[in-house]
Parts: structure tokens; sequence; C-alpha cells
């Protein structure tokens, strides 16, 4: 009987993640964005090694020289390839956001279930440290955390993540607060199950969908966040390559005017990065919809 029930369960599975992947394909700009992506992340991860290119060799003969057969994209002011930092610095800046907003959900889905499920102080407590990170504009207090821990890669990883843990924290609240009043948890109440049974194994899976769809637009807000303060020289500093910390050179009035191809190729890849991941976003949002029809 139970591995009947178990090949039930996992039917109905395989049947939602078939629906789920069909109406994400009818998303056409999300299709087109996770292709992008894709690639992105292949050329990011895989270049290097393909083309067997050094970010930080300076090559005296050639300073702020534009793109040519030696160096495809142009080097800085100090002969550094551009491509080659476009490259290790798109594995710091993509690294940035997908680590961080794990970090961000591993704090914010615990207190947001605990909150919402326990209710009275555990409640409390929680609701008032989302106020408390919420009275604090996340930029400056980062600011503030890298002038005291400095600026490393997994400082920032670090720091973004625990400075992201609200939003997902108070999405999974609500939802639990929802999915508690529901007749299959009073059951299990009513059935003797533990706390941790009840929290795990039917509301958990019940409020993950809103986390789903948060995931992409965290990812991009976090990518975000590192090149902003990379950009303002707070960041990942260099010799290490960031698409922020690149960007960082049209601060110079004549880098901006006169040399483009030592900022812009960045810009570009940095902009259609976030663009791509907020369609991903949106294609999830309408997959995971039932009300959604396309």
């Amino acid at each position: 009987m139970q591995e009947v029930v178990r090949t039930i369960k996992d039917t109905k599975l395989l049947i939602q993640k078939e629906n789920f992947f069909q109406k994400f394909v009818k998303h056409k700009m999300a299709t087109v964005a996770f292709m992008i992506i894709a690639i992105e992340v292949i050329i990011v991860f895989l270049g290097p090694v393909l083309f067997d290119i050094d970010p930080y060799f300076m090559d005296s003969s050639s300073l702020a020289k534009p793109p040519s057969s030696v160096h495809l994209l142009g080097t800085d002011d100090i002969g550094r390839d551009i491509f080659a930092r476009m490259l290790y610095g798109g594995r710091i800046s993509l690294a940035v956001g997908v680590c961080s907003t794990l970090i961000s959900f591993i704090i914010g889905i615990p207190l947001g279930l605990c909150a919402g499920y326990f209710k009275g102080k555990v409640e409390f407590l929680v609701m008032r440290c989302v106020d408390i990170f919420q009275s604090f504009p996340g930029l400056i207090m980062i600011l503030v955390l890298v002038a005291i821990f400095g600026s490393s890669v997994f400082s920032m990883i670090i720091m973004i993540g625990v400075m992201g843990w609200i939003q997902p924290a108070k999405i999974v609240y609500g939802a639990t607060l929802s999915v508690c009043e529901k007749d299959f948890v009073e059951s299990a109440r009513s059935m003797g199950a533990s706390h941790a049974t009840i929290l795990i194994r039917h509301i958990l899976p019940n409020v993950l969908s809103p986390v789903w769809i948060l995931i992409a637009f965290r990812v991009s807000g976090a990518i975000i966040m590192e090149s902003s303060l990379s950009f303002l020289g707070a960041g990942i500093r260099p010799p290490q390559a960031s698409w922020g910390n690149i960007i960082n050179a049209a601060q110079n009035a004549t880098v901006l005017a006169t040399q483009p191809w030592i900022w812009l190729p960045a810009g570009i890849v940095l902009f259609v990065t976030i663009i791509c991941i907020n369609l991903i976003g949106e294609g999830v949002r309408d997959a995971l919809d039932p009300k959604m029809k396309r």
C-alpha cells in the first residue's frame, strides 16, 4: 500500500514538473533570457580555461589600447586585458549574487516559518528584528560593515546575504500564517506530529512557491549591490576583478569620454544579466501561478 501511495506521489510530482516546464517555455522572453544566462555562465567559467588568459598580466606595450586581435576588448590603463578581467569578474559577480542569496534564504526561511507557526514571543522577536533591519538603508549599512570587516569576496557574500534575509522571511511568514489555518495542519497536530514534522513535511512545501519566485530577483539584487559597492570603491578591490570595479574606471572623465572599451563591455554585460535574471523570475512566477494563461 505504501508503495502505491509513493508511486502516486511521484507521478503527481512528475506531472507538476512537466506542467511547470511547459508553462515556462511558453514565456518566450524568459526562455530566451534563460538561454542567454546559461551561455554567459558557460563562457565565464570555461572561458579562462579555453582562452588561457591572465587577468593580472600587465602588457607594458599596450596601455589603454582599443580592441585588437591580440586583446579582444582592449586593455586598461595599466595594460591588463579587459576580456580576461570580464571573464574572471563575471565569476566573482555571479558567485556573490548566488551565494549571498542562498545565505539570505537560509536565514529568512526558518525565521519566517517559526514566526508564522509559533506566533507569540517568537513572532514578536522575529518581526521586531525585521523592523530593525528595515530601518537601516542596506547600502549604507554594508558600507559601514565594509569599513569594519574589510571587502573580500567572502565578506561581501556574508554581508549582502545577512542584509537580504528580510524579504524571504516576510514572504514565508505571511504564507505560513495562511497555511497554518488549513485542515491538513490541524489533522497532523491531532495525530500527535511534532512541531518539526509539521513545519518540514506539511508547511514548508506549501510556502515555497513564492520563495522560488523571489530567488531570481534576490540574485539580481545582490549582483547590483556588489557592483554598486565595487563601483564606489568599497566592494571587490583590485587587482581582483568584478564587473563593478571594472566600471569604476568610468569615474575618470578621460576614460569615460575617450576610452569606452575599458568600462562599456562590463556595463553592457551587467545590464543584460540583470534584465535576463529578472525575466527568468517573471517566467517562474507565471509558470507557478495557476491563474496565468499564455
